[in-house]
C-alpha cells in the first residue's frame, strides 16, 4: 500500500522536473528571440539611416546647399529658359522650407 502512495508522488515530482526544464528552455528561447529581434531592429534602422545619409549627401553636396555648390550654368545649358520658369514658379521666398525641384 505504501508503494501505491509513493507512485503518484514520484509521478508528480517527475512531472514538476519536466515542467521546470521546459520553463528554462522556453525562457532561454525567448531571450534568444529577443536578441534576434533587437538585432533586426538595429539593422533596419541602420539601413534607414544610411539611405537618409545618401539622400542628404545628394541634396547637400559637401554639406552645403546644392545651389551654393553646383554651377547654374550647367543646368541652364541643359534645360534653357525653362529652368528659370520652374525656379520662379516653385520659389516661395518668405517660407522657411526647402523645395526640391525635378526637371524633366
Amino acid at each position: 500500500m505504501a508503494n501505491c502512495r509513493k507512485r503518484p508522488l514520484q509521478l508528480i515530482l517527475h512531472l514538476m522536473a519536466i515542467l521546470s526544464r521546459y520553463q528554462k528552455k522556453a525562457a532561454h528561447l525567448l531571450v534568444g528571440l529577443e536578441k534576434k529581434m533587437a538585432s533586426a531592429t538595429k539593422r533596419k534602422y541602420t539601413d534607414a539611416e544610411r539611405q537618409i545619409q545618401i539622400l542628404k549627401d545628394s541634396l547637400f553636396p559637401t554639406g552645403q546647399l546644392q545651389e551654393r555648390y553646383d554651377n547654374m550654368g550647367v543646368y541652364y545649358a541643359r534645360y534653357g529658359d525653362q529652368l528659370f520658369d520652374h525656379l520662379i514658379e516653385a520659389s516661395h521666398p518668405l517660407e522657411a522650407r526647402f523645395t526640391i525641384l525635378t526637371v524633366n
